[in-house]
């Protein structure tokens, strides 16, 4: 899945490269490094998947140039709601935003 060009630094090189030894099927969204924030298993899943953190996403397609409304739909409709296997990642959503 393609989006913005976002540069999550050398730790989440280092998370997107152990996800990648515990699962190597597991979907890293393309230019949304920075909002990645860890990995985990769904219910009844064996297999790890990414998790990002969803206000983290928004913030990176605003940093795009999107309106916040327009980056707040486009995260719903082609992120939140992409379904793309078992390894889908999973989009986790804090109270505070932080």
């Amino acid at each position: 899945m393609r989006g913005p060009p976002h540069d999550g630094g050398v730790g989440n090189t280092l998370l997107i490269q152990d996800l990648s030894e515990i699962n190597p099927d597991a979907i890293v969204l393309d230019g949304l490094s920075v909002a990645l924030v860890g990995y985990g298993r769904q219910h009844g899943s064996k297999e790890y998947v990414a998790v990002y953190d969803g206000h983290k996403i928004i913030a990176c397609l605003i940093d795009t140039g999107m309106t916040h409304e327009t980056a707040t739909e486009y995260m719903s409709f082609n992120i939140e709601c992409a379904y793309m296997g078992k390894n889908t990642p999973i989009i986790m959503w804090t109270e505070s935003g932080l």
